[in-house]
């Protein structure tokens, strides 16, 4: 199981051209990815990361087992080829949030791992 989290740092990345292929040059081959809603509008080049067409028809493959749209304390989308549906946040009163992304991320693996009837219905591919 390959999970992606592109994880958008623009500085980091010689262009935004640069970051969008570097990006992509691995997503076919994710089983499941986690994306936030700024990074929608930059990989779909400025499309509306709230239209569920956009996120199945640009950013959805035919591999791909699962792929998460974080929406920070809004909670989540999630896609698969059966069904999608939303998950909404726990209202809080954040202090810091650096990590989250890798916190909701780590969760969710752990969930899908520990939870044989998941790979049994095909979120996951079976080895």
């Amino acid at each position: 199981m390959l999970s992606y989290d592109p994880n958008l740092r623009l500085p980091l990345w010689p262009s935004p051209e640069a970051a969008r292929k570097g990006i992509m040059s691995i997503w076919d081959q994710s089983d499941i990815i986690k994306v936030s809603e700024d990074e929608i509008t930059f990989l779909t080049g400025g499309d509306d990361p709230y239209d569920d067409n956009v996120v199945m028809k640009k950013l959805f493959h035919p591999n791909l087992k699962l792929l998460v749209v974080t929406e920070g304390s809004e909670g989540c989308r999630y896609y698969t080829k059966a069904f999608k549906s939303r998950i909404p946040g726990i209202k809080d009163k954040p202090v810091d949030t650096t990590g989250a992304g890798d916190a909701f991320v780590s969760g969710l693996l752990n969930s899908l791992a520990s939870d044989s009837k998941l790979f049994q219905h095909g979120v996951t591919r079976s080895n």
